[in-house]
């Protein structure tokens, strides 16, 4: 049986071990078959068992380094040596099963599925496809098929109304249309509106309009759209009619006073005309085509000065628009200040020298010079 206080003699670098360790605790070297070399320690002798553990022998040899980083590298030895046996230092790491990993991963957000559309909605597509690639004969063909598995969608009544259109098929389209409108009006009956103002049906495209308005008369848009139609169509007071409804409900919007000035003067109402530009000036100073228009009204009417001081606020708004700077030449010439008239005159020549009227502006703007140089 082994003394557990017997040491033996590293046959490698002289190192004294205990008997009972299997490595040299300096080099590592195996200590198997040193047994039988080894020296007994007598009672009192530093290599007993309890000095060579002992952290204040440890720090106090002098002859090499101290048993504590003995000990540590000892340590990092066995450790190195059950690595290798393990595999680790061959680089054989073992791997961790596929299920395990995938335990570990976080699971893949879900996917949102495709959606799934109909036969007919996919001939629908396909349709709107061909007219855009210009081959509308198999675009009907695909409208018709679509329509005649889903006779109650609107969505593709419009899309083949639009498509009848637009190879010059009008009673066709129109009657697509109306079927559109009729299946789901909220949504159509505006569109069928201005389908029929496209297709240049001017008086059916009204009525459907009014129709809109009395059904829904909070739709803003469809209003407004009325009254660029009345008024482009010349019916200048239905149009006056139409907008100063829509100003009564919206008195800061100066753009509607803007366009409703212009109607009633259009319409031959001049004075309420003003009131409506000075309308809008007063919800918007900086309304550059309401102070022009407001100008010409005036300067119609003889109001020297201050259609001058108008033109001059709205090119301070808007520098760079030729026919402000040609109104105010006239309007300064009508004053008698012909140098200033000559200077908007150039200046208008200059931003729109391709004009049709800008040969004669720059012949009024020389002809003007020349009366000043003959009164110096």
């Amino acid at each position: 049986m082994s003394n557990p206080q017997a040491v033996i003699e590293c046959p490698a670098c002289g190192s004294r071990n205990k008997e009972t360790w299997e490595f040299c605790v300096r080099c590592g070297e195996s200590l198997q078959g040193a047994a039988d070399a080894a020296t007994r320690p007598t009672a009192g002798s530093p290599a007993v068992a309890t000095e060579i553990l002992s952290p204040e022998a440890v720090t106090t040899q002098a002859d090499g380094p101290s048993l504590w980083t003995l000990l540590t590298a000892a340590v990092a030895i066995v450790a190195a040596g059950a690595l290798w046996q393990s595999g680790w230092a061959r680089k054989e790491v073992p791997r961790p099963p596929a299920s395990a990993v995938a335990g570990s991963m976080p699971e893949p957000a879900p996917q949102p599925p495709a959606p799934a559309y109909s036969s007919a909605a996919l001939k629908f597509m396909q349709a709107r496809q061909k007219i855009a690639s210009g081959d509308a004969s198999g675009a009907f063909v695909l409208f018709e098929q679509a329509l005649r598995d889903e006779p109650q969608n609107a969505e593709f009544h419009s899309g083949f109304g639009q498509a009848l259109l637009q190879v010059g098929r009008a009673d066709e389209a129109v009657a697509e249309m109306r079927q559109a409108a009729r299946l789901t009006p909220s949504t159509y009956q505006g569109v069928l509106a201005r389908f029929l103002y496209v297709a240049g049906r001017t008086d059916e495209s009204l009525r459907e309009y009014e129709v809109l308005i009395a059904d829904q008369p909070q739709d803003v848009s469809a209003a407004r759209e009325y009254a660029t139609i009345l008024s482009q169509a010349g019916q200048f007071a239905r149009a006056a009619d139409a907008l100063r409804r829509l100003a009564q409900a919206q008195p800061q919007n100066s753009n509607l006073q803007t366009e409703l000035a212009y109607a009633l003067e259009r319409a031959g109402d001049t004075r309420a005309a003003s009131d409506a530009y000075r309308a809008a000036l007063s919800a918007d100073p900086a309304n550059a085509n309401a102070l022009a228009r407001l100008a010409d009204l005036l300067g119609a009417q003889g109001e020297g000065q201050q259609v001058v001081d108008l033109y001059r606020t709205a090119l301070e708004r808007n520098p760079t628009a030729a026919p402000l700077h040609r109104r105010l030449g006239e309007a300064l010439e009508k004053t008698g200040d012909y140098r200033q008239a000559a200077l908007h005159y150039r200046e208008y020549v200059r931003l729109n020298p391709n004009e049709p009227m800008a040969d004669g502006v720059a012949k009024r703007a020389a002809m003007l010079e020349a009366r000043l140089a003959e009164r110096s």
